[in-house]
């Protein structure tokens, strides 16, 4: 992730409020149906529900909604949802331009720390079907102080989704300088490295 951003500095201007959700690929990733065969305990319908509910609310609060595709899911799987526009690819240019990355499980959450986004951090109880999706799920919670939005109660769904934003500040700093970059590494892209290594 901080090789995109090394290679992608420019800066983009947008006049609309965007949000952006990181999709994990949760009912229709060919790695889970493969290696431990848990897609199909995971009830698709009412979570992509609970999804489309949360984007018609960012519809309603003036924002535009990205579903940023998980990159091994096929393009008609993702037809599920709704009140949002579908992206297939670019995923970094999309959080660059973002207002607000919205994000269960996935790594992609390095990005938007990166380039100091607001996040929503979302857990529903489907997600429990992926064990490991779940435990990493709570150890990002422990980190960002149990802060996140569950969609297991949409009761004053607008009301909840700004109060449980992160923003950029110290627990960013913490979390790039641990799992993003070591204050003491040197701020070279990876082909870069990998050529002093040849030299």
């Amino acid at each position: 992730c901080y090789d995109y951003f090394l290679r992608e500095r420019k800066k983009i201007i947008t006049k609309k409020k965007t949000m952006m959700f990181i999709d994990t690929g949760y009912g229709f990733h060919p790695d889970f149906f493969l290696s431990r065969g848990i897609n199909k305990s995971f009830d698709i319908n009412n979570y992509s529900k609970k999804i489309n509910v949360l984007f018609k609310s960012f519809n309603d609060l003036g924002f535009k909604v990205y579903f940023l595709s998980h990159p091994k899911v096929k393009k008609e799987k993702q037809k599920i949802y709704k009140n949002c526009t579908i992206i297939h690819n670019n995923t970094n240019k999309y959080i660059r331009i973002s207002d607000i990355v919205v994000t269960t499980t996935s790594s992609t959450l390095d990005l938007a720390i990166i380039y100091k986004k607001k996040i929503l951090r979302v857990f529903s109880s489907e997600i429990e079907a992926y064990p490991e999706n779940t435990r990493n799920f709570k150890l990002g919670s422990k980190f960002f102080n149990n802060k996140f939005l569950d969609l297991d109660d949409l009761s004053n769904l607008k009301k909840k989704i700004f109060e449980n934003i992160l923003r950029p500040g110290a627990l960013y700093k913490k979390y790039f300088d641990i799992f993003i970059k070591h204050p003491k590494s040197h701020n070279m892209k990876f082909s870069e490295i990998i050529i002093s290594f040849l030299k």
